[in-house]
């Protein structure tokens, strides 16, 4: 039976969806492993966005002093 394998390294999540050669993973499975890759990628997105806004304000603290 297809599983998913959920691992950690360096802090970091990582999943695979495992399956034996021949075996069919249902709809459901590849649909929730794509939403859980697309979840995590747009975590990513965000925190780079946050660390972005932190910069830029750190900057127009610098501006105004």
């Amino acid at each position: 039976m297809a599983k998913f394998v959920i691992s950690i390294a360096d802090g970091r999540f990582t999943t695979e969806l495992e399956g034996e050669n021949g075996e069919e993973i249902s709809a459901e499975m590849v649909t929730a492993y794509s939403q859980m890759k697309i979840g995590w990628a747009l975590g990513e997105i965000a925190d780079r966005l946050v660390g972005i806004d932190n910069s830029l304000n750190a900057i127009a603290d610098a501006l105004r002093e």
